[in-house]
Order: structure tokens, then C-alpha cells, then sequence
């Protein structure tokens, strides 16, 4: 059981539909401390009255359930943990919500509010143009009643120079069976009255792309495309979830199944929302700039399957391939792609992966294309503790929300740990440094001359090179920021002590530290219970390093390192520093190798172990077991390992450069990768407080900007970035 982060009272949450996401939902809140469950509001006749816990299994907490959504609006609650099936959305939940928010509660909900500005097929339509829209659209009627309905629809509804005379005849009808969808105004307004706020999350819109790859795409010089890949072994989900295989259309004639298919179009909700995500993280675009186009395919079972209570005909669909592309202007920046697919004989991942060696029940690929090159990789979690990882991470996305919603000024909340900060070049920066990584930071920054005031020095070196730390605790205690990568020879409490006393900001820039401080500590935050992190960095180069310059650059390297290691323990296992030693162990030394070990305990059982392999041929020499996927190809990779409950994970990722680039920066992406944060990290070094600045993995909730920007009528702005 965890405890409140103080001593605050816990925060009064109601459960809105204890299924398969609101079940686990009620189940770990009311083993957190954090938490106290006060109302849960169900739909079946035969929940209503009964005790909240014996619904989902764990014996009875004295919250008695209700169907009535009187007596849930009366209840003295902070937020609305709202959990529903996705076609609550085609039935009036925008209503629901709305009473929710006005009644003073905030609203964290898995349900299709991840980017309530991005217009899409739905919305924004009279109730002729949307009856016509939902007629021709295959998959949309689950029931002989709604087919009959549809099939009525489709003829009165085809000629759209009847709309005016007919929206006035079937406004009342059309509304009752598919309700108008709230604007961002209406949504803004009902927080404002009910001084509360309103948050979708999930595992995948927002933890996966928006939480973490968009936080890879800071290490990638101009980024023009990204795509993300989720594969998913549907026969493990429970069974009848979101209305059963058959609403998917599983079991179908694959000529049935085309980009105008409901679950296409339903996909809108969520991967339309996830691509204006991606295009507002990058390059600052507007619901307006940004087109999205899908596409769906089946494709056929191999044989006879049985599936839960669903039987699936060799030949009919036993894989759902669905793809949303996201546009500004021509430019295709974000492909979206969801392989779902019905046991491993009918296993799918998706096509031209960069690694392969997914585990049969899926996983997730990604490629991020830059200037200088391209990075990709995948994640993937066992299923050892748990059928449906995927749950767990959505229920800890949901749960890390409340806090932070309800602490938010009114209005509509997205995590924006995402967003691509400093963008813009840092002003009056003076670069110093030979090599790669500092031609590249001048490449990418507004310098100023050595003769002048620097509001920043950057210290760009590569991994191996040593810099004075002399002249940078010099530079803090005269009042200057200073960033650097590289090795600095003092210690961190030397450059801690240093920066208070001249009231500047420190941050020590390399690749190892973010991968470790901001990729895997994030990872974790999709685990209920972390046991241990392992992190292996692999750069395939040996830097030139002179035998006298060899003690310090290790002690350097594992201060640093240790630094790190020390704060992801800190932060991931809740332990106190004090309670966390570090050890480090040179494994091989020059020879065309350099390995390092790096542990940390937590009284005295491991928590943290990383390895740091240089070398000419860095595969060479790496157990397999150390990858989780192999087939890599780049000069600089990671592969991690998060061991936790309910499901461990693997992660990978592998930066390769530009082959047919014109120059030498074109070729190194482990130079183009950390000067790429350097140059962030200088940019918004001088908004951070005094001191040693580190990597801060935790989401970051502000108010959605494009929902003001549509509130005040700014519809047509135009990207701060345009993508190359």
C-alpha cells in the first residue's frame, strides 16, 4: 500500500463504470493511500446496490454502487475517474462529463478527451450531414434495430441540398440516437462553473507516444517523420470487452473491412487526437493545420479459431490493420499504425520493423526520422503476472492524473511532458570546444563572442573528452549558467556548492543520463511495483583518450553516472537518498574497450544496474541475453530491462546516421544526438531555479493552449516550426 505524497487529506475519487479499465482502476486506488473511493456509478440493473468491491472481486469497502447518476452528481467528490466503452462517445457522454465538471468534480477519463481541439468526422456536422455520414458507414449498426434504422437513413438523407429542411425534422431524432459532440467552449465553460478541470489519458494516446517517444524526438535534430507501431494479441482481452471481437469486426469477410469501416472511423477518436498531439509536441501546429487520413484492413485467419465465447472462420478476419497519417500541408510528419490480431497463428506486427523478435502477444515499434539520421527501437512487457499489461499502465496513467488535475486552474489538461521545449535557438550562448558534438551545437545556436557577457557557456564535449572543472565552477559563481557534456573534473557537490553561490544552474548533458534519468525512470511510471532496472549503453567507437587522462575520465564518468543512478533509485523505488549506495566496477579498460559497471543498492539489494560498452565493434563480445530484440545496426544503442508487477519490460533503441549524408556530422548520431540536447537544454536553462539541474521524468499537466486558441477564435494559426 502507498501513502499520500503529505500530509493532506486523500483525494475523493468515484469509479464512472468498474470494468475492465474502471475495475483495476478501484481496486488500486483503494489499496493507495492517496485515495478514498466514495461513489461508483454502474449501468446493469443487477450492480446497482451492491457493494463496489464484490463487483470487482476484493471483498466489500462500505461503498455501495449506484446506477443513478443523481445520486453520483450529489456526492461530495474531488475528480471522476470516468472509464466507460468507447461507444459511450456516440451516446451522449459529453453530456454526462459536462454535468460531471459542473457539479465541482474533475474528470480524468480514458474515453477519447486526449485532444477535445482536433476536429474530426463527428463533429462539427448538422444532424442531416452526420445521419447520412453514420448510414454509409459499414459496421456502424450492432443491432437488427440500428440496421433498419440505418438502412431508413441512407435514402432519406442522400441528397444534401435537403439538409436545412430536413436538420429541422430530424434534429430532435438525430440528437436522441447520436448526439452533437460538446464544443471546447461548452467544455471550458462547464469547468469554469464547476471550478474543475478535465483530463484523457491512457496507455496509448498519451503514455507511449506523447510520454515517451516524444521525449526521444529531443535527441533528434529536426525531426520530419515519426511512426509508431502497437501490436496487440487481442485473444488475450477479456472477453465481450469494448462489445466483443465481433463490434471489432473479427469474423468478417475481409472485402468488408475498408478505411470507412466504424472502427476506422471510431479510431478517429483516439489516433486523430494522438496525430494533432504529435504535430502540437513538434512543431507547435493548431487543430487547423493538421489533416489526418486513415485506412483499415483485414486480414484473413488461417484457420478455425475459437477466441473466448467468439467462434472465427478460417478466411474471415482474424487481423484488424488500421493507419492514421498525419499531414501539415503536403509534409507527412506522424504515422500512426494498430496491428490487432487474434492468437500468435495469426501474429502480425506490422510491416518493415526495425528490430523484429517481438514476444508472440506484441508489442510496440517506432522509427523517428531527423536531419542527421534516424532512431528506432521497441518496447515490449511479458505477461508473466498479468494478462493485459496494457490495463496496468492506463490504470497508472489515470491514477498519477488526479492529483495534478484537480490542483489545476479550470479548464482542459494535457500532459505536456511531451511538448519539445527550446525549440528556438538559445540567445547569446558562447560555445566551447573541438570536435563534432561542438560543431553541430554551433550549427544549432545563437552564439555571441567570447569578448561579451554569455548568457550560457556550453561546454561541448564527447563522451571522452575532460573539461576544466576549474573555469565552470568559476563561471557559476560568477552568475553564468553553464551546460556541459563530456567529463567535469570536480564532483557534482562541488558544482552543487558552486552554483548557489552565484545564484546559477548547472546541467551536466549526456546521452547515458537521459536514456537512464528521463526514458527509463518514465518507463516505469506504467508499472505498479518496480523490483529492479537494468540499462545497457553500447556505442560503437572507441574515443582517442591519452593513458594519463584515463583515471579521470573514469572517476568522472562514475561520478556522474552514479549521480544518476542515485536520483532514478531515489525517485522509482520511493527510497531516501541516504538509504541508496552506489558502486562501480571497470570492467575492461582501453584495448579497444571500455566497460563499466554501475549499481545501486537500496539497503543493500540491487535496484539499479547500467553498463557503459565502448568499443570498435561495440555487438562484439554482448551477451544475447543483453538484447532484447538484436539485429542492431546504429553506433550508439541502449537496451533496458524494467523488472516489475504486473508484467517486466524490455526496451531497445538504436540510432543510426545518415549514410548518404554530405558530412561527417551527418554520419554520427551519437554527435548529432547529444548536441541536440545540449542546444535544448540551453534554451531553457535560464527559466530553472539555482543549482544542479536534472533530468525530471515526471508528467508535466498544463492547460491545452489550442483550446484557448479555438475559445478565442484563433482557428487558423500557423505552425511555430514547419517540418522539413
Amino acid at each position: 500500500m502507498t501513502h499520500a505524497d503529505d500530509g493532506s487529506r486523500p483525494r475523493r475519487v468515484i469509479i464512472w463504470g468498474p470494468g475492465e479499465i474502471g475495475g483495476s482502476a478501484l481496486r488500486a486506488a483503494h489499496a493507495d493511500d492517496r485515495f478514498e473511493i466514495v461513489g461508483v456509478k454502474v449501468f446493469s440493473p443487477h450492480k446497482d446496490g451492491v457493494d463496489a468491491g464484490d463487483l470487482v472481486g476484493i471483498g466489500p469497502i462500505g461503498v455501495r454502487a449506484t446506477s443513478s447518476k443523481k445520486e453520483i452528481l450529489a456526492l461530495d467528490a474531488d475528480c471522476v475517474i470516468l472509464a466507460p466503452l468507447p461507444t459511450a462517445i456516440l451516446e451522449g457522454l459529453d453530456t454526462d462529463v459536462i454535468d460531471l465538471l459542473e457539479s465541482g468534480k474533475s474528470v480524468v477519463t480514458t474515453a477519447a478527451y486526449h485532444n477535445v481541439a482536433m476536429p474530426n468526422w463527428y463533429t462539427s456536422q448538422s444532424a442531416t450531414a452526420l445521419l447520412r455520414e453514420l448510414s454509409r458507414t459499414p459496421g456502424v449498426a450492432r443491432s437488427a434495430a440500428e440496421r433498419r434504422r440505418m438502412a431508413f437513413a441512407r435514402p432519406l438523407t442522400a441528397v444534401p441540398a435537403l439538409d436545412p429542411w430536413l436538420d429541422r425534422m430530424l434534429a430532435r431524432a438525430g440528437d436522441k440516437h447520436f448526439p452533437a459532440r460538446a464544443t471546447p467552449a461548452q467544455l471550458v465553460e462547464a469547468c469554469r462553473r464547476g471550478n474543475s478541470s478535465l483530463h484523457g489519458t491512457g496507455v496509448h494516446p498519451t503514455y507511449m507516444v506523447e510520454r515517451q517517444i516524444m521525449q526521444l524526438c529531443r535527441t533528434m535534430p529536426d525531426v520530419s517523420h515519426v511512426r509508431f507501431v502497437e501490436a496487440v494479441d487481442f485473444g488475450h482481452a477479456p472477453d465481450g470487452m469494448w462489445g466483443g471481437l465481433e463490434a471489432f469486426g473479427f469474423g468478417r469477410d475481409p472485402a468488408e473491412i475498408g478505411d470507412d469501416w466504424f472502427l476506422a472511423k471510431a479510431g478517429d477518436f483516439y489516433y486523430g487526437d494522438l496525430t494533432g498531439n504529435v504535430g502540437h509536441a513538434l512543431y507547435s501546429a493548431g487543430p487547423a493545420d493538421i489533416r489526418v487520413e486513415r485506412s483499415l484492413r483485414g486480414l484473413p485467419a488461417k484457420h478455425d479459431l475459437q477466441v473466448g465465447s467468439t467462434f472465427i472462420k478460417a478466411g474471415t478476419v482474424a487481423v484488424m490493420h488500421m493507419t492514421h497519417r498525419g499531414f501539415i500541408g503536403e509534409h507527412h510528419f506522424f504515422t500512426n499504425e494498430e496491428c490487432w490480431y487474434l492468437t500468435p497463428d495469426n501474429l502480425f506486427h506490422g510491416d518493415d520493423l526495425p528490430f523484429g523478435g517481438l514476444p508472440d502477444h506484441g508489442g510496440y515499434s517506432f522509427d523517428i526520422t531527423g536531419r542527421r539520421g534516424h532512431l528506432r527501437g521497441q518496447i515490449s512487457s511479458d505477461l508473466t503476472f498479468a494478462p493485459n499489461a496494457i490495463t496496468t499502465m492506463s490504470v497508472q496513467a489515470l491514477l498519477s492524473a488526479v492529483g495534478p488535475v484537480c490542483d489545476s486552474v479550470p479548464g482542459v489538461v494535457i500532459d505536456g511532458a511531451g511538448l519539445v521545449e527550446g525549440r528556438s535557438s538559445p540567445g547569446g550562448a558562447l560555445v566551447r570546444g573541438a570536435g563534432p558534438v561542438a560543431d553541430i551545437v554551433r550549427l544549432s545556436v545563437s552564439a555571441t563572442s567570447a569578448a561579451s557577457q554569455p548568457a550560457c557557456v556550453i561546454f561541448a564535449g564527447g563522451p571522452s573528452d575532460l573539461i576544466d572543472g576549474g573555469e565552470v565552477v568559476s563561471l557559476l559563481e560568477a552568475g553564468t549558467n553553464v551546460v556541459a557534456s563530456g567529463n567535469v573534473t570536480v564532483t557534482v557537490s562541488d558544482l552543487e556548492a558552486a552554483a548557489r553561490r552565484g545564484a546559477a544552474t548547472f546541467q551536466h548533458v549526456d546521452m547515458f543520463e537521459f536514456i537512464l534519468e528521463r526514458m527509463l525512470a518514465t518507463a516505469a511510471q506504467g508499472a505498479s511495483s518496480v523490483s529492479h532496472l537494468g540499462l545497457i549503453e553500447l556505442m560503437d567507437q572507441m574515443p582517442s583518450v591519452a593513458d594519463g587522462d584515463l583515471p579521470a575520465l573514469v572517476a568522472s564518468l562514475c561520478g556522474s553516472r552514479g549521480a544518476s543512478l542515485a536520483a532514478v533509485t531515489a525517485q522509482v523505488s520511493g527510497a531516501e537518498p541516504s538509504q541508496v549506495t552506489i558502486e562501480h566496477e571497470t570492467m575492461e579498460l582501453l584495448d579497444g574497450r571500455l566497460h563499466l559497471k554501475h549499481e545501486a543498492f537500496v539497503h543493500g539489494v540491487p535496484f539499479v544496474r547500467a553498463e557503459t560498452r565502448w568499443c570498435r565493434g561495440a555487438r562484439d563480445g554482448v551477451p544475447c541475453a543483453s538484447l532484447p530484440y538484436g539485429n542492431l545496426a546504429g553506433s550508439l544503442s541502449y537496451a533496458a530491462q524494467i523488472e516489475s508487477r504486473p508484467a517486466s519490460s524490455a526496451l531497445q533503441f538504436d540510432y543510426v546516421g545518415d549514410a548518404e549524408g554530405d558530412a561527417d556530422t551527418d554520419r554520427d548520431p551519437a554527435a548529432a544526438a547529444l548536441a541536440q540536447l545540449l542546444v535544448h537544454a540551453a534554451a531553457t536553462l535560464s527559466s530553472a531555479s539555482p543549482g544542479v539541474r536534472r533530468e525530471d521524468p515526471r508528467p508535466q499537466y498544463l492547460l491545452d493552449p489550442r483550446v484557448s486558441w479555438i475559445v478565442s477564435g484563433q482557428r487558423q494559426r500557423q505552425p511555430a516550426v514547419s517540418p522539413r
